[in-house]
């Protein structure tokens, strides 16, 4: 059989990857198999998916993770074709999960989120505004588990919300945090004026 023609990946998910090939003259029920590795030479694990059609999705990947795929075709004696060239791209990344921020003083509020699967490394948006509709909002980039905001005013409630981006630039929808109010402002300092 001839080697699968100009394979593009179709679909990215969280979790899966869906990659479509055009037939190169090989006759209707010719087989296909797809393989996805997270090594471009793929040795190590490789995760496949076989099918009689010009399409296939490998599944059970992780979140924001480069992988790299392949297909190739089955003769009907079972003898197989030269690969296609590797494509390579990312799965998304999985928006964070929810946390409570913490600490808050009068001034600043921490956000926290869990990884929700993403791995180690991964960039997350974090955004704090006193407005629900986020029509002003604050931001911050970060890869760690929390983001702490500066320059608060005292007894506000603030909302806040955080999303991952993958490696190639694309964020997940946002996750809403919850809101949070800061403390009171400590009063002014008194001066005391002696009497008569």
């Amino acid at each position: 059989p001839a080697a699968p023609a100009g394979p593009v990946v179709s679909t990215a998910a969280e979790t899966s990857l869906a990659v479509t090939w055009g037939s190169a003259g090989n006759p209707s029920g010719t087989l296909y198999r797809l393989d996805a590795s997270t090594a471009s030479n793929f040795t190590g694990t490789v995760t496949s998916s076989q099918t009689a059609l010009t399409t296939a999705t490998v599944s059970g990947l992780t979140a924001n993770t480069t992988y790299y795929a392949r297909a190739l075709a089955i003769g009907t004696n079972g003898s197989v074709s030269d690969y296609t060239a590797t494509l390579a791209t990312a799965t998304l990344a999985a928006a964070p999960a929810s946390a409570a921020p913490a600490p808050v003083t009068a001034s600043q509020a921490t956000a926290n989120r869990g990884a929700n699967g993403n791995p180690d490394g991964t960039l997350y948006s974090a955004q704090i505004d006193s407005s629900s509709g986020f029509s002003a909002p604050v931001s911050s980039a970060t890869r760690n588990v929390s983001a702490t905001f500066s320059g608060l005013t005292g007894n506000t409630t603030y909302f806040l919300r955080v999303r991952a981006v993958n490696h190639s630039g694309i964020p997940s929808a946002y996750t809403q945090l919850p809101s949070t109010t800061t403390l009171p402002a400590a009063p002014g300092s008194l001066a005391y004026t002696p009497g008569p």
